[in-house]
This record gives C-alpha cells, structure tokens and sequence, in this order.
C-alpha cells in the first residue's frame, strides 16, 4: 500500500523545498521518493545529518512521518541518497565537455571553475565540500555520481589517446579515476579555505602541469 500522503509537495504554504516537477510516466511512487528527496537535500544542508530525523524530512515533504520506509531504509540510506541527487545536479549544471573538448589541455581548471560557480545552488553538496559532514568525506569520493564523471573522464581520455594528445601506455580508467580525485580535492580545499581567484589560478594550474606531465606524449 503507498504510504499516506497529508496533502500535495509544493502545495501553497509547503516548506521551502525545491520544486519538484513530475517526470513523464512517473508514478506516484516515483513522486513521493523525489519529494522525500528534495526535501531531504534542503533539511541535510541547513540542519545536518545529526541535527535531522527522517520525520523532520517527512514533514518538510508533507507526507505522514512513515512515508519514507518504503524508499529508504533509514536515517542514513536517505542522506546518501540526497547527497549523490545533489551531487549529480551539481555536476550536470556545472560540467560543459563542450568547453573541455574546445580545451582539453584544460579541463581540470574548465571543471572547478564551473563547479565552484554552481555550488551555491546546491546546497547539500556545497555542505559536503566544505567539510561540515567529516564522517560523509571519504564516502564522498564513491556515490554514484562521482562514479559517472569518472566514466565521462574515461572517454575523453581515450578519445584523446586515438587523437595523440595522451601518452598510449597510460590506462584511461585509472587515470581518470585518479584525475577526479585531485579535482574534488581541490575543489574542497578550495571551499574550506576561502582561497580568493588569485591563489585558485596559481594552484589550478600547478595541478594542470603536474597532469600534463604524467599524461603527455613525450615532445
């Protein structure tokens, strides 16, 4: 039996969630887990993990206190969830492979200069980055939409292998693997460190020579 619903998401008078517009052919079920979602990624930013309860989430949602045992497990399962939803928006609004492909020699410095410019409109994520959840960091590196960037990473690097803009003894997968973790790691000292545009290039590109110097054919 779907779980109880009190009144519709984004009724006048709802909390401030974010608007969660149906997918055609979602069901109503489908709809109840993106509004438990989207409320959750709202609650989780401006509360925290510990400072929410998934009844918190379920009201914010204006659902019944129960509606979300049937999509999440628990307090925990949630949270992961609304992390890699935020993470995932993050990316896709942030990342042009048009402007990497248009300069690939830069898409490290291309990829956190965009993700920096978006991560106010995603507020779980920009959480996250800025170390407020430590127990969640290293996890951070594994949710399933850092796992999709890093297959994104995967083909350029070997479509720019065939192109001979990258060394051919270097293994795509590992390499992009090991790309996106320095990106997201400064990406987060970034955020925790308030480093004004100056110092960011400086950084940016020291990181973009030392990747230049282990993926590039030799001259």
């Amino acid at each position: 039996m779907p779980p109880d619903q009190s009144s519709e998401p984004g009724a006048p008078g709802a909390p401030n969630t974010p608007n969660t517009s149906a997918t055609p052919g979602a069901t109503r079920g489908d709809r109840t887990r993106q509004a438990l979602l989207s409320a959750a990624i709202v609650r989780f930013a401006r509360e925290g993990s510990r400072g929410t309860s998934v009844s918190d989430v379920c009201r914010d949602a204006r659902f019944s206190t129960t509606a979300s045992y049937p999509y999440f497990a628990n307090k925990e399962a949630l949270f992961i969830e609304a992390v890699d939803e935020d993470v995932a928006g993050l990316i896709d609004d942030a990342v042009s492979f048009v402007a990497i492909d248009e300069d690939p020699g830069q898409w490290g410095r291309v990829i956190m200069r965009a993700l920096v410019a978006h991560v106010d409109a995603h507020p779980l994520a920009g959480r996250i980055l800025r170390g407020l959840e430590p127990d969640f960091t290293m996890r951070l590196l594994h949710i399933p939409a850092l796992q999709e960037l890093r297959k994104t990473v995967t083909e350029l690097i070997r479509a720019q292998q065939l192109e001979g803009g990258v060394r051919q003894d270097i293994h795509p997968g590992q390499t992009a693997s090991g790309m996106v973790v320095i990106v997201i790691s400064l990406l987060m000292a970034t955020m925790q460190t308030g480093a004004d545009d100056g110092n960011y290039d400086l950084v940016a590109a020291d990181v973009e020579s030392v990747l230049h110097a282990a993926t590039r054919p030799s001259s």
